[in-house]
């Protein structure tokens, strides 16, 4: 498992097919994973979800037939 900072993906299935989340690691290695709207550098934050770690992102962002496109780091810009 890498050093995750900060992932970006958008989601291509699922109920927020069509978002996108930005996932970001604080120093204990919790994250916060926000649910975007908008588009890339204008997103709005549509809800938060905190996971423990990063296989626990991994696992719950394919639960409940949801399905994401990882995107390069940061490449979405900074959620407002």
């Amino acid at each position: 498992m890498m050093d995750m900072t900060r992932r970006d993906a958008r989601f291509v299935a699922g109920p927020y097919e069509g978002l996108y989340l930005v996932a970001e690691a604080d120093e204990s290695g919790s994250i916060i994973a926000l649910i975007c709207g908008g588009k890339p550098g204008a997103l709005t934050t549509v809800a938060d979800i905190w996971f423990a770690n990063e296989r626990e992102l991994e696992l719950g962002v394919t639960d409940d037939g949801w399905d994401v496109e990882w995107l390069p780091n940061g490449s979405l810009g900074q959620p407002s």
